[in-house]
């Protein structure tokens, strides 16, 4: 035992102290990015619906692996957040046992693999990752992404074929796991230059460039179909490159720098990033052709490798309103820390400096964690780097709304708007803030302008009802087809159109509307409740009777389902009395005559 301490005390110390940073991360709650949508309000997950899973795109992405992990975890945890950040950072902890181990394998160093070892483990850009629920994602493609690229190197080592076709397996489900995998062949390219391998194999790279190709597509399809390509930012190529150049030396000063770090990073000003960008990239240039001229590629193998983990997220194809993100660096720190080593290798005392700037780095670690506490906080943390901030200000306005504050909701939203009137999200929101404050007039007026500003689903799906209350049926269709028109598989636009018809006593269109929104989405009470209405007003009490007790299945608690159920059951003389028992119960005060008069006794 004492051996065993003395061999590998400084991991132990190591660990010891990631547990003392992170431990507090148990305390963290969720935010409105994203851990809802995958995983707390998703009934796919909740109600394994293994086919969905497989076959479908969750927030702009293809990644069953993940889907399938967060059904097996929901099964575990539930509601108990902490678990979800504690899993998340166990297997964050594996990860940089594994960073670690491939930079020994890379480079025999014993100094190198404890310095990178601990800064994976360690760096504040990696919060990001670890306490963001729905980061899980990035978390478990980083671990077979790790594994994959570790055997693939026994492969190279040995040469037996079991080493290979067990990085294959581990490339698949990295794949399966986030979209941003589909770089692992080119990482596998440079692993085979760094290990000095006179001759690089391109052949035994085709299995995962084929599997990256597949992924890529479906990811690229994935982002057009649910709109998470943002066109605003689809500038000119020589305006891309430049912000290719800056978003890299913000990447590079948030690695060696990370004071400033911010979960949204806003497109600056073009004036701002052209000089720099285009100098960096000029820089990097007369560098590159130094090394080669000195033959110093070991330097150039590790450049090429950082790249390459972040050459997908420099914003070329614009993913969101970000224009880096500290979860985009989870492997390239690795190549960060690889770089810092050789570059400063001949200075004096460097593992001291080294280690003193990671002891710097925990602290800001351990300080970042709480950022994560909750939508707000996070939200806050942003304004206080970007004041300007209209996302944030957007999101803060958005979550009041849903804790129903709503003299602070509108504070923010109408500052939102205010810094840009382009805003569509913005406006959004507010018009959700009038609508919940029943002011249709404003409400319609801003999902108008949401929708003049960008064409989006949302502010017409939330358009259409209010010009169905108003009457106003030709718009209302107009809205949703346009909807059905663009997305064929909107199954909320589908529900809307069945209220289109049902409104206007239809039933038989209503009817079919409803049934090609529940073919869609089965998982919604009130598509059953709707539709089992229909089918009461039709007289076909059993088929009412079947949706209402689907429709109880997965909302138990919503009273007027217990209603319909009775008057169904009364109507083909079934004893009714303890579905109106229970609608009253639950809230449905109109059920209370009729309670009285035939189940008194």
């Amino acid at each position: 035992m004492n051996s065993i301490i003395k061999k590998y005390a400084f991991e132990i110390i190591c660990v010891f102290a990631y547990i003392l940073i992170y431990s507090k991360s148990y305390y963290l709650g969720i935010v409105n990015w994203d851990d809802k949508e995958l995983l707390f309000s998703n009934p796919y997950v909740k109600w394994l619906d293994v086919k969905s899973l497989l076959t479908q795109f969750f927030v702009g992405n293809y990644m069953p692996f993940t889907m399938l992990t967060y059904t097996a975890l929901w099964s575990l945890f539930k509601l108990n957040f902490g678990l979800y950040h504690l899993f998340s950072a166990l297997l964050h902890l594996i990860n940089s046992f594994l960073a670690g181990k491939i930079t020994y394998r890379l480079f025999n160093n014993l100094w190198l693999y404890r310095l990178t070892w601990l800064v994976f483990l360690l760096h504040p850009l990696q919060v990001e990752s670890v306490c963001w629920i729905a980061e899980l994602k990035t978390i478990i493609a980083g671990f077979f992404y790790l594994l994959a690229t570790l055997y693939y190197i026994k492969f190279n080592d040995n040469n037996k074929s079991k080493y290979y076709i067990v990085s294959l397996a581990f490339g698949c489900i990295a794949l399966l796991s986030k979209p941003s995998s589909v770089i692992l062949f080119l990482n596998l390219l440079v692993i085979d230059w760094l290990l000095k391998k006179t001759k690089i194999s391109i052949l035994n790279k085709i299995p995962y460039f084929i599997g990256g190709l597949i992924i890529g597509f479906l990811t690229l399809k994935a982002h057009i179909d649910q709109q998470y390509i943002n066109y605003e930012y689809n500038f000119a190529w020589y305006i891309k490159v430049a912000y290719a150049g800056y978003a890299i030396l913000i990447y590079m000063r948030n690695f060696l720098y990370p004071l400033h770090l911010s979960a949204i990073n806003p497109y600056p000003d073009l004036s701002v990033v052209l000089i720099p960008g285009y100098l960096l990239l000029i820089f990097g240039a007369f560098i590159g052709y130094y090394l080669i001229k000195k033959k110093k590629w070991t330097a150039i193998q590790i450049i090429l490798f950082i790249l390459i983990q972040i050459i997908l997220v420099v914003q070329f194809i614009p993913f969101g309103n970000s224009l880096v993100s500290d979860r985009y660096m989870y492997i390239a720190i690795l190549g960060m820390m690889w770089l810092l080593y050789i570059v400063t290798q001949h200075i004096p005392l460097q593992r001291y400096i080294i280690f003193a700037w990671i002891g710097l780095l925990s602290i800001i670690t351990y300080t970042r964690i709480n950022v994560w506490q909750s939508n707000i906080t996070l939200n806050q943390s942003i304004l206080k780097q970007y004041p300007n901030s209209y996302t944030a200000l957007s999101n803060i306005g958005a979550d009041y709304l849903l804790q129903k504050k709503y003299d602070l909701s509108i504070g923010y939203l109408n500052k939102s708007i205010q810094i840009n009137p382009k805003n569509y999200k913005a406006y959004y929101n507010r018009g959700l803030y009038y609508a919940q404050l029943q002011n249709f007039e404003n409400a319609l007026k801003d999902f108008s302008t949401s929708i003049q500003n960008y064409d989006n689903e949302k502010a017409r799906l939330a358009r259409a009802p209010l010009y169905l209350i108003s009457k106003e049926y030709d718009k209302a269709y107009q809205d949703l087809q346009h909807i059905l028109t663009q997305n064929p598989n909107n199954h909320k636009a589908y529900f809307m159109m069945a209220e289109y018809y049902y409104d206007q006593n239809n039933l038989q269109m209503a009817k079919q509307y409803y049934d090609k929104a529940i073919a869609l989405y089965k998982y919604d009470y009130e598509y059953y409740f709707q539709r089992a209405t229909v089918f009461g007003k039709l007289n076909n009490f059993i088929a009412c009777i079947q949706d209402l007790d689907k429709s109880i299945t997965l909302n138990a608690d919503f009273a007027d389902s217990y209603y319909w159920r009775g008057i169904a059951k009364y109507n083909l003389k079934i004893n009714p009395c303890n579905d109106f028992q229970q609608a009253l119960q639950k809230g449905n005060k109109q059920v209370s005559a009729i309670y009285t008069k035939y189940c008194s006794n």
